[in-house]
């Protein structure tokens, strides 16, 4: 058992039939094992891809010359977007070298868990900086206590103090940018420990909205959301808790 969660988005490829960039264009190459001071050729290679991108840039001087970043076989963590609509760096292919495996990763290795004991049962615990909502296992993704555990809640009532724009005179017309809804407190239950790293999954509209909670009062069943929501939160919207201490009781947690 582990009572953690986090963020892992995974691409691998096979690298593809490299076309040769158009004439007058750039090539730059990355590598792990490369330099981000390096000259970015294939005898001396960048290191990451945001390096290859500023490369580009400066490069170009401001033109749309085609280039291409060829990927030397390995695994390119990231910690944020890459934005390939930034005008500065269209027309350009990313791409592994011609049969190299490449992986790009906004994972972290997780490692140093301690066995401990929680809600009576054996689990494994890891004191960690890192904010994070979900778990990966190289064979699968590990989920996190749900509360309840099986089936929903549905939403007690939304009051218009807690909307930003109660009249839909928001950023948009489908958000009343709702910052809290009441849950009713005898359905849910229970208090949480540590309300902080809890999730609120609402599905509304065409999606699933998911947002860390800032509180749970429970008397009153308020639930303070920690961004406001998407859509217009409503009576009656489905919702349950993620990442749930309470409710850890079972392997795969």
């Amino acid at each position: 058992l582990s009572f953690l969660c986090a963020v892992l988005l995974v691409f691998s490829a096979a690298a593809p039939a490299l076309a040769a960039p158009a004439a007058g264009g750039f090539q730059v190459y990355v590598s792990p094992q490369g330099d981000d001071n390096a000259s970015g050729s294939a005898a001396s290679p960048l290191r990451t891809i945001e390096a290859a991108l500023e490369r580009i840039k400066t490069q170009r001087s401001g033109t749309d010359t085609p280039a291409v970043i060829l990927l030397h076989e390995g695994r390119y963590p990231v910690e944020k977007a890459i934005a390939f609509n930034d005008p500065a760096i269209e027309n350009i292919t990313l791409s592994a070298c011609p049969g190299e495996q490449v992986e790009i990763a906004a994972s972290v290795p997780l490692t140093g868990f301690s066995p401990c004991e929680i809600n009576g049962v054996q689990a494994f615990s890891l004191s960690t900086e890192l904010r994070f909502n979900t778990l990966y296992h190289p064979a699968k993704t590990i989920r996190t206590p749900r509360w309840p555990e099986t089936g929903n809640f549905t939403v007690k009532e939304v009051r218009h103090e807690d909307e930003l724009f109660p009249n839909n005179q928001g950023w948009w017309d489908a958000s009343n940018g709702c910052t809290a809804f009441y849950a009713d407190p005898a359905e849910v239950g229970l208090s949480f420990s540590q309300a902080e790293e809890v999730y609120c999954r609402v599905t509304h509209a065409w999606l699933d909205e998911i947002a860390r909670i800032r509180f749970y009062e429970p008397d009153s069943g308020k639930v303070g959301l920690g961004r406001p929501a998407t859509y217009e939160v409503k009576s009656g919207d489905v919702f349950w808790f993620e990442n749930v201490r309470e409710a850890l009781n079972a392997p795969g947690c």
